[in-house]
């Protein structure tokens, strides 16, 4: 159905398209033909046919602009239409409850079977009879399974679960520590006391079994049918599912934990390595080479994670070339990683090379002290120079007593920023200037 907009399309589109249909269809076409023309052309602006008078009001148009204003033709309607999906939940959800409810019922009973384990063959067979009552071999004549009759050559079996009636060959069997595991999912996996097949396997006999069989000193196997074992391999599968975590997840974790060590340890690391190299003694070398082995160590096992990450072989449940595509995806982005936060970090100074910085922040120290000094005598000539009598300055306008109060402000100022060496030279500068400040006020006096 296309919107043909104008009579000439519609003219057009009717010669081309239906020009070789039969003489029924033509007509009916040539009356649809001639309403939809008579519509367009407002020569029939009533019609109770099936072509509706379009309300502008209410229903939106479609307006071409590169025809006449009078030739506007609105959107054709959805047709018919049908959403199953609560019908598809309603039925998932109750066939999802029924299974639900059925594997419960299967686990208790299980769980009432395993409980009580008799060494006599006849009194377990009577319990377990007791738990669950057996369907009898008489309502039964042919098995489920297979539909071949039963007789002297193919025996009636019980399923120890439901109580249904099975042959030897439709049977299966699981063992009582597959059943604890199942009963006990946590316990199983964690202490990892039980090895446990993933597929169940079949007993052929053309005899009758017994219904519970000796496969050595304490390990037993339990029939069951074809449904039971259904269920009981999903809902294994399913608690291995929620409590089992993927390899590859395992070492991402690990390889995402050593990113984030690297990540937090670098800039301490750059920000020692800037102290030292300026000379400052607020870190030891030994501090940051330790540092430096730390993250070498840390690089090393991103190395080792993302390798074994990209080697991996995919599982059936992660087959395919999207898992293949994210196992080199997380290669590439650890080596990236690698080169630009480890491989170029600069190596920690030698002692002979920190020797060399602190003696050069050492001279630094000394020459702006030597520096500040100088300007500090030589605003004091310039001052006493001004003064008409030099007995009339008084002890706080005297350059010594200020250029000492400045040390004590650069002593603790170095006292803060934790600048030892600085502290000790300042200290040593302030005693020089406090003798000589003692000596002058002792000329003083004698004078």
């Amino acid at each position: 159905m296309y919107d043909l907009k104008t009579v000439y399309q519609l003219q057009e589109h009717f010669e081309v398209a239906h020009s070789t249909e039969s003489t029924d269809v033509i007509q009916a076409l040539k009356g649809i033909f001639d309403k939809a023309k008579r519509k367009i052309l407002k020569q029939d602006p009533v019609d109770n046919g099936d072509f509706r008078q379009p309300s502008f009001e209410s229903e939106a148009v479609f307006v071409d602009k590169t025809i006449s204003p009078d030739c506007i033709w609105e959107f054709q309607d959805v047709g018919l239409t049908s959403s199953h999906t609560s019908y598809f939940k309603k039925v998932r959800e109750k066939k999802i409850n029924r299974n639900r409810i059925e594997t419960n019922k299967i686990l208790i009973t299980l769980e009432k079977l395993i409980c009580d384990i008799s060494s006599d063959p006849e009194k377990r067979k009577e319990f377990e009879k007791s738990i669950v009552p057996w369907v009898p071999d008489s309502d039964v004549p042919l098995c489920p399974g297979c539909a071949k009759s039963f007789g002297l050559s193919r025996r009636w079996h019980h399923c120890r679960l439901c109580g249904y009636v099975m042959c030897n060959s439709c049977s299966f069997f699981i063992s009582y520590d597959f059943a604890r595991k199942l009963i006990v999912p946590a316990i199983s996996d964690d202490q990892q006391l039980l090895k446990m097949q993933n597929s169940v396997a079949r007993r052929p006999s053309n005899i009758s079994l017994m219904s519970v069989v000796h496969l050595g000193s304490d390990h037993h196997l339990i029939r069951i049918c074809k449904e039971c074992n259904m269920l009981l391999q999903h809902h294994d599968k399913m608690v291995q599912q929620r409590n089992h975590r993927p390899v590859i997840v395992e070492i991402y974790d690990r390889l995402k934990d050593c990113i984030n060590q690297v990540e937090n340890q670098v800039p301490v690391y750059m920000e020692m390595l800037e102290s030292l190299n300026s000379g400052e003694t607020n870190y030891q070398l030994q501090d940051i080479q330790e540092l430096k082995i730390k993250i070498t160590k840390l690089a090393e096992k991103i190395d080792i994670h993302s390798k074994r990450i990209a080697k991996l072989e995919p599982t059936e449940e992660a087959s395919g070339s999207h898992t293949i595509q994210l196992q080199s995806g997380i290669r590439m982005a650890a080596s990236q990683f690698l080169r630009n936060m480890v491989i170029g970090l600069p190596s920690p100074p030698t002692k002979e090379e920190l020797e060399q910085y602190r003696s050069q922040r050492l001279d630094q120290v000394l020459r702006r002290i030597q520096q500040e000094k100088e300007a500090e005598l030589m605003l004091s000539k310039k001052e006493t120079s001004k003064t008409p009598s030099p007995e009339a300055v008084e002890e706080e306008d005297d350059p010594l007593v200020q250029q000492m109060k400045n040390i004590r402000k650069y002593i603790q100022q170095a006292k803060m920023d934790r600048k030892f060496d600085e502290v000790k030279m300042l200290e040593a500068n302030l005693k020089e200037l406090k003798l000589e400040h003692a000596r002058q006020e002792a000329e003083k006096r004698k004078s």
